[in-house]
Parts: C-alpha cells; structure tokens; sequence
C-alpha cells in the first residue's frame, strides 16, 4: 500500500472514530474526544502539508522542500500517535486480564 493510501485510511480511521465519541457524556470521555478532534484537525493539515511539499519538491526541485516534506511526514506519524494515546481516557480505569481457565490446563 502507498504513503497515501496509508494516510486516506488513517484519516477516514480517525474521522470515524471522533463521529463515535461524538456521542460521549462523561467529561474524560469528552476530554478524549475534544484531543481526539484537535489531533485529526492537525494531521490533516500536517498531510496537506507534506503533499503540497512533496509536489512542489518533484515539480521544481527547489533546495530544502525536501527537508520541510520529511518535517511534516514525522508530524504526520506523531499526531496519529498521540490520536492513539488519547486511549488512556478511554480505557484509564479499564484492566485487562489475560489467563486460562483451569479446565484446559494440561500438566
């Protein structure tokens, strides 16, 4: 899959995900939810970025466009990381247990 197909389907991920916590009630859930909406806000405006850098760079080959399409390739990268952080909100009081029931023991 290609660096833009990766990024149409974390962008339809995360819109789907933020339309979902649309209908949260408590206060951490919307607190979630307001850093979830600020965090897709700005990797789509970080994927815009990178791909008018990326074109201009194939278009002109101007010095440095380059470096300013890379800079917001890792801004991309680290905003879906921390949209995926936002989980400690959701799932904060949450634990999860991980055994085998006694029955499909075998000694």
């Amino acid at each position: 899959m290609t660096s833009l197909g990766v990024s149409t389907c974390l962008l339809l991920w995360c819109l789907c995900v933020n339309k979902i916590y649309c209908l949260s009630v408590s206060s951490q859930e919307m607190t979630s939810y307001r850093w979830k909406v600020r965090l897709f806000l700005f990797n789509v405006s970080c994927c815009l970025a990178a791909a008018y850098f990326f074109r201009r760079h194939n278009k002109y080959c101007e010095t440095g466009v380059y470096t300013l399409f890379a800079f917001f390739e890792y801004l991309v990268v680290f905003s879906n990381m921390a949209f995926h952080m936002t989980a400690f909100w959701d799932f904060g009081s949450k634990e999860v247990i991980v055994a085998t029931p006694p029955e499909d023991k075998r000694y």
